[in-house]
């Protein structure tokens, strides 16, 4: 979790599904966390992106937790790390 942290001080984090989806195919991305408590389709859309070199990362924190972790004041169900 300290890899969310150290990359939203730098300003190389995203936040959200459509956001992520959008980074991953320009091959912006190179790792996708995602809460435990996130909608399987959205997992099965991400899977799909594994060989581009997206490394895909379940973690065992809910969505209201990562919110927490990040300091936003909404769920957050996935972000990315970008290049």
């Amino acid at each position: 979790m300290k890899e969310l942290i150290t990359a939203q001080k730098d300003s190389k984090l995203v936040i959200g599904e459509n956001t992520t989806l959008k980074n991953i195919k320009l091959k912006r991305a190179t790792s996708v966390y995602v809460a435990k408590d996130c909608k399987s389709s959205l997992v099965e859309k991400l899977k799909i992106y594994e060989p581009l070199g997206v490394q895909l990362i379940q973690t065992e924190k809910s969505s209201e937790e990562l919110a927490i972790l990040l300091r936003k004041d909404f769920k957050i169900a996935v972000v990315a790390i970008l290049l």
